[in-house]
């Protein structure tokens, strides 16, 4: 038993925009709250759909992704807020609700911790355009005030760093595997055939930032692709390799079974900041090949046993075939990677929302009742703009489809021009 099992018990907010349930960030959240309330402590754990909040979809993004606007409910989300009276607040992601809850944050004088999960600068300007600097900057500013920024590995740190983040804010926040699904299962050919060699397995979001396509092109004469999964590259990606298996989406049991028949999983995605699959996979006994970025850099590095992190991977998902060892991957995330571990790191991260001598907002920066007020102006005026463009950026891209969709009633337009419109539904390289 950890040891927070028995301390002093706390009341935690966490603040996330991701409603979907099939994302990193969901995950690592949802079981999170699951260990904390199974130590005692008080959880609100609010998303825009707990919170029933207008939203409208990320076109061009992910049909699973929603945009929400907090304003209109601006005072039904304080006083869930003021009503739960949390010791602790945690704002998970950067978008509009974790904007909102930031200012709040700031005009009530209080701390806050806040974590970095994904790559978004790169995954924005990979789906639709936005040019990386201008993202790293909003980055930058929203997670300036943070008393406890947690990173979920030491090179995504690094990397911060690199970016001028505050050094004594960052901090680490681990993720973890759940033991009792993940865990080596009996091979079943039947279910998964070897017709050309060994199993090579994408699991995840079938998206274009996970760099799917960088796998599936690969020339390799021995061995099998699936893709576990689903998304809004699936169909693009079904036409373009059709000796690829697509088994679309599936969980449970029958998740770790796909993971245990695979020889090697493969991760081709460099815009994660950790990658769940990675850990599940070893969990179930099967090496993980993927490139040299955050996330595979950590976990996987240089245990050969476990897998292989290389520029060239198709050498890495040969190395993994050689290497990799089924026994040694399990036990390696069972001592290194649980939730009970990871949320420990989380809980041990927390900021109470007034230190220890009872003043708001000081531990980070010292702050005065003028700076506070300045900080929470400010940070409305980011907020507004923030939504202002995210709406302004959903309802061009609709404008670009409605285009497309009357030029193509004209045949004025070849097919082939959706991917200039909407790139992580096709792309070529």
């Amino acid at each position: 038993m950890m040891k927070n099992a028995t301390n002093t018990k706390r009341r935690i907010l966490i603040v996330s925009d991701v409603a979907v349930t099939l994302s990193g960030v969901a995950t690592a959240l949802g079981n999170t709250e699951r260990i904390l309330s199974k130590w005692g402590h008080e959880v609100l754990y609010v998303t825009p759909t707990t919170l029933d909040l207008w939203t409208i979809p990320l076109i061009g993004v992910d049909n699973g992704f929603k945009l929400a606007f907090p304003y209109p409910h601006s005072s039904k989300i304080e006083r869930v807020i003021d009503e739960f009276n949390p010791d602790c607040v945690h704002v998970s992601t950067e978008a509009s609700l974790g904007k909102f809850v930031r200012t709040l944050c700031l005009k009530k004088g209080w701390r806050f911790s806040t974590a970095f999960h994904t790559m978004s600068a790169e995954f924005l300007e990979c789906t639709i355009g936005i040019p990386a600097w201008v993202s790293w900057e909003q980055l930058r500013q929203f997670h300036s005030e943070s008393a406890s920024v947690m990173a979920p590995t030491q090179s995504v740190r690094g990397i911060l760093q690199e970016k001028g983040w505050d050094h004594g804010t960052l901090k680490h926040w681990s993720r973890g595997v759940n033991a009792e699904l993940f865990y080596p299962r009996e091979k079943d050919p039947v279910k998964f055939p070897k017709q050309n060699g060994p199993i090579l397995m994408y699991v995840g979001r079938v998206s274009v930032e996970k760099g799917i396509e960088e796998f599936l092109k690969l020339p390799i004469q021995k061995g099998t692709k699936y893709v576990v999964g689903d998304g809004m590259q699936r169909q693009y990606l079904e036409k373009k390799f059709p000796s690829v298996i697509f088994l679309g989406y599936i969980k449970g049991d029958d998740l770790a079974t796909a993971y245990s028949n695979a020889d090697v999983i493969v991760f081709p995605s460099k815009t994660d900041t950790f990658g769940n699959t990675i850990t599940e996979a070893l969990a179930c006994g099967t090496p993980v090949a993927a490139f040299p970025a955050p996330g595979p850099l950590d976990t996987i590095g240089n245990k050969k046993e476990v897998g292989s992190v290389n520029e060239d991977l198709a050498q890495a998902i040969e190395d993994a075939l050689t290497h990799g060892d089924s026994e040694i991957c399990a036990k390696y995330v069972r001592e290194n990677y649980t939730w009970e571990i990871a949320t420990q790191q989380f809980l041990d991260n927390l900021v109470f929302r007034h230190n220890p001598k009872g003043h708001a907002l000081e531990g980070v920066h010292k702050k005065t009742d003028g700076d506070v007020e300045c900080l929470a102006q400010e940070s409305e005026s980011m907020l507004l703009v923030s939504s202002i463009m995210s709406l302004g950026a959903v309802i061009f891209e609709g404008l670009l489809l409605i285009t497309y969709v009357f030029l193509r009633c004209l045949r004025l337009v070849p097919s082939y021009t959706l991917k200039l419109l909407f790139r992580n539904l096709q792309r070529d390289e």
